[in-house]
């Protein structure tokens, strides 16, 4: 039976525009998505939490993973008070954990610890599916980087996202790395 995943929501600090109402509601809608296994929240910023409040209160929501850290942003709480009175079974994630479902393999390997800077907080998955593997960062910075490549054995992947959003540049080990 297939999963469905999804890391992060979206959403843009200047607007009020839900990207959870307006583009991944519709994707769930039109490939007939009527519930959602996992949800990985990678970090408590507006701009990847903000999606999945809507996401949260307007679909059946298996699993709920987040890192240690909150917010204490409105609709970070809004978020958080759903996933209690749904009873979304909760998971917080640090240093490194697995799970599988099926053919696919989800690897966290970061964050170790908590620090004061939220992006270096961001839960660092790879999605293994048979030979196909795919490394999602989220916002971590070069410090974050290089710890993780010393630290993980092998985060050979085929596809790497980003981290960031793309604005920083890579470390040179992490790269070499992935």
């Amino acid at each position: 039976q297939e999963k469905k995943i999804l890391i992060d929501g979206g959403g843009d600090w200047c607007t009020n525009y839900d990207p959870g109402e307006r583009i991944i509601a519709p994707f769930f809608r039109f490939f007939g998505y009527k519930q959602i296994d996992n949800i990985i929240l990678t970090h408590a910023h507006y701009n990847h939490y903000l999606g999945l409040k809507y996401i949260m209160a307007n679909y059946p929501v298996e699993n709920f993973y987040t890192n240690a850290s909150f917010a204490d942003e409105p609709d970070y709480l809004i978020l958080s008070e759903l996933a209690k009175q749904k009873k979304v079974c909760t998971e917080i994630v640090s240093a490194i954990s697995e799970k599988t479902y099926g053919p696919v393999k989800l690897s966290f390997y970061w964050p170790p610890y908590i620090t004061n800077k939220e992006d270096d907080n961001s839960i660092v998955t790879r999605m293994v599916y048979h030979q196909f593997r795919i490394l999602f960062p989220a916002d971590i910075d070069q410090d974050a980087q290089r710890e993780l490549a010393a630290k993980v054995p092998d985060l050979h992947s085929d596809i790497l996202i980003a981290p960031n959003h793309g604005t920083d540049k890579l470390d040179d080990s992490f790269l070499q790395a992935v």
